[in-house]
């Protein structure tokens, strides 16, 4: 998953958006053998089964009710899920996206792919999701490197028949993944443009009319990728949180937003000739708002999830003297109290001269308003299970762990490093692996052959977020060993109100 601003949606369509485009036949005149409609219908990156913004938008039962309206207009009308939804959030913490998998069977979600949180829980945990879903998952460059197949009971590619139309839907996951997943380590990624000319050809050789492909990655990659593969036709993305569409030649690439905030329809005008095809394409993202009713059945299920939820998250743990602001534009960008409160309690907890949390691995993205402070408005901000490690690391290793979490500082990565027990001064506007000024560590100069304990996520240990270089710390104190990230703050809160604030530990050089 990652936030994105550019070319959002800044009034979410009074009116619902349409566009058209069309793939010419090779001879307008040529007779027509067959034709006829293919309706889909597009999620992306869902991490709730229930409404968000206090239940105004979203929500799978509402999702349900607008697909059974349009089951009218379009009976064969295919619901796809293009990846991140088993993960994270306080209900995936607890019930590690099982709740989803039974969410999107109730609504009838007909295909998904692999988003990057999808293996959050690890490999075995999103294999048991994969047996509990009565959709299909598709998917053309994640593999099991044992067998050299798509992962799980994943397939490369799907061919689906809408009134003599044959569509076929191949998928695609970043590579990135074995980065921003503690869960992807031991997979294989093919690169996507490698594996989609492949899986297009043989989709093509199936006698596929049209290609679809389910993506979850960059807008950018989305791109290269159209560019490359001009074989596939349109390109139903993820990985972005805001709505947002291009035309790369004759592709269209179109992304919903999150959270079922926005349900995208995509109307195919097929015909196809002896001499050719035509492809008429018209698209209208509909907002997800609380004048659509739920579903009964489907409000149901989530309202049993939310019962088995509220015992466990609804005890009060502590209070907060002061708002808890987790907004990614804060988290990800500079020195976040939250973020100082977190690497404290970790420095403490492991003993070590120094803390780093990367600021993808503080969540909620909102601001928890001072007050009583539940179970779950700790597991909203701490919702991976991240395991807290020690290790032993020079101060080049320091050095160049920080660089790498400033290296994406202009687009809001979840990299970005909160620390304690250091601080540093930073330049975005030099180039990436040079915008450290400086650097101390317990109020001394960072030596670069000095040697630092530090207290950091096992999942940076293990690389993720390109944290590559923590890789060949030696490690002094093991997961196994370590606590868990939810758990301090939860035993901080047992010993009287937090009041987290910044102490200008990270500061931008003038």
């Amino acid at each position: 998953m990652r936030t994105v601003t550019r070319r959002t949606f800044l009034a979410l369509l009074t009116a619902s958006l349409l566009f058209v485009t069309a793939i010419p036949s090779l001879h307008a005149a040529a007779p027509v053998e067959r034709s006829g409609r293919v309706t889909l219908l597009q999620l992306n990156d869902l991490y709730d089964i229930m409404p968000v913004e206090k239940g105004k938008k979203g929500g799978l039962a509402r999702i349900a009710t607008l697909r059974d309206r349009i089951a009218k207009d379009a009976p064969d009308a295919l619901l796809v899920l293009a990846g991140d939804f088993l993960s994270p959030t306080t209900m995936s913490s607890v019930f590690q996206g099982s709740q989803m998998v039974a969410g999107l069977n109730a609504v009838g979600v007909d295909l998904v792919t692999f988003g990057n949180h999808e293996f959050d829980f690890g490999e075995q945990v999103t294999l048991q999701r994969m047996r509990e879903s009565r959709f299909a998952w598709v998917s053309s460059n994640v593999l099991d490197p044992t067998t050299g197949l798509p992962f799980g009971n994943a397939v490369s590619f799907v061919l689906r028949d809408f009134g003599g139309i044959r569509v076929a839907f191949i998928a695609l996951t970043t590579p990135a993944t074995r980065v921003l997943s503690k869960g992807a380590k031991h997979l294989q990624f093919l690169d996507p443009v490698v594996a989609a000319k492949d899986v297009a050809a043989r989709a093509r050789r199936a006698k596929a009319d049209v290609v679809v492909a389910l993506t979850h990655q960059d807008m950018a990659d989305d791109k290269h990728l159209a560019a490359a593969v001009p074989e596939i036709d349109l390109i139903l993305g993820g990985h972005e949180h805001d709505p947002l569409d291009a035309k790369v030649g004759n592709t269209l690439i179109l992304k919903t937003g999150s959270e079922a905030v926005n349900l995208g329809r995509i109307d195919l005008l097929v015909s196809v000739g002896k001499d050719g095809r035509r492809v008429e394409t018209k698209w209208e993202l509909i907002p997800v708002t609380a004048e659509i009713p739920e579903k009964a059945e489907v409000a149901s299920l989530v309202k049993s999830y939310e019962g088995r939820m509220a015992s466990q998250l609804s005890a009060i743990a502590g209070a907060t003297t002061v708002p808890l602001d987790t907004r990614n534009e804060v988290v990800r960008v500079k020195e976040s109290p939250v973020g100082n409160l977190i690497a404290d309690l970790m420095r403490e907890a492991m003993q070590a001269d120094a803390a780093l949390v990367n600021g993808g691995g503080i969540r909620g993205n909102a601001v928890t308003p001072a007050g009583p402070l539940t179970r779950g408005d700790v597991l909203k901000i701490l919702p991976f299970a991240n395991k807290i490690v020690k290790l032993e690391v020079t101060g080049d290793m320091l050095r160049a762990a920080l660089e790498n979490g400033l290296s994406q500082h202009e687009r809001t990565a979840g990299r970005f490093p909160q620390v304690a027990g250091l601080r540093y001064v930073f330049d975005p506007k030099k180039p990436a692996g040079s915008r450290l000024v400086s650097v101390t560590v317990g109020g001394k100069p960072m030596d670069s052959a000095a040697r630092y304990s530090l207290a950091t996520f096992e999942f940076l240990m293990g690389g993720g977020d390109g944290y590559t270089v923590l890789q060949q710390a030696k490690v002094l104190v093991a997961p196994l060993y370590g606590p868990m990230d939810s758990d301090l703050i939860l035993d901080r809160l047992k010993a009287g109100p937090i009041a987290p604030v910044a102490d200008g530990r990270i500061q931008v050089a003038q």
